[in-house]
């Protein structure tokens, strides 16, 4: 017979037998019945807390409808060395003669270089592709093209993976003929493939203006930005914080 955790002690004692003899005191009546309630007690409260440890479990686990979200590769926290050394430049100012703000300014006639990094979170949805893509702004109100190169190499997490080969890849994009508009040359579809993505992996990027290039006809200076991969999301995070992370 089940009991209500809302039984009271009284109706607990009718599933006693007849007490015809005394051998069962109104004591032991009374301590039999509260254990039977405290543990009635105790059985619901453990599956609510296994309904409610589950649920949480499930939650990490529910994808939501895709959308996109931004790894960012900012070019002013990036590594730069060598004699390709891209020039720190000012882009603007307050026209009253401030500090004003710079940038890199990657030249039309020599190779200029920088390395930045990246990590793939835990919201990734496994199997989809990374879209690559660079911010800059042109310094002058030519319409040529602009050449730049990415040379990448990735690498799994928690001793799965070793970083291999570098792949390079080019976006090419044509000036504006306005001075400092914002630009985005971006990888075109399907994008970029990266073979066993997952949450933690590492892609380690060297970012060049391929100026000497024939295809890299912008006369002027284009002033980079970031390298950002736009990357789609299925999920808010992974059930464990290390492989395997979904189960």
């Amino acid at each position: 017979m089940a009991l209500d955790k809302n039984d009271s002690i009284s109706q607990v004692n009718n599933l006693f037998p007849d007490n015809t003899s005394g051998e069962i005191t109104p004591e032991d009546q009374r301590v039999v019945s509260t254990n039977a309630i405290s543990s009635n007690l105790n059985i619901e409260e453990t599956t609510d807390q296994v309904i409610k440890s589950n649920f949480e479990t499930e939650k990490q686990l529910i994808k939501h409808a895709p959308g996109w979200r931004d790894m960012f590769g900012s070019f002013t926290n990036a590594k730069i060395t060598g004699t390709n050394e891209p020039t720190w430049t000012k882009v603007v100012d307050d026209g009253a003669g401030s500090t004003g703000v710079y940038a890199y300014a990657f030249s039309p006639t020599v190779l200029n270089e920088l390395w930045v990094m990246f990590q793939v979170d835990h919201d990734f949805a496994i199997g989809t592709a990374f879209y690559p893509h660079i911010h800059w702004l042109p310094d002058n109100v030519d319409t040529g093209v602009v050449r730049w190169g990415i040379e990448w190499s990735a690498a799994q997490s928690h001793s799965q993976d070793v970083f291999g080969n570098t792949f390079t890849i080019f976006i090419e994009e044509t000036a504006p003929g306005v001075i400092n508009q914002h630009m985005l040359a971006e990888v075109a579809d399907p994008g970029i493939t990266v073979p066993g993505a997952e949450p933690g992996m590492i892609i380690l990027a060297r970012v060049f203006r391929d100026a000497t290039h024939a295809n890299d006809t912008f006369t002027g200076n284009a002033i980079g930005l970031n390298l950002d991969a736009h990357f789609q999301v299925d999920r808010d995070s992974t059930l464990n914080k290390e492989p395997p992370f979904y189960t």
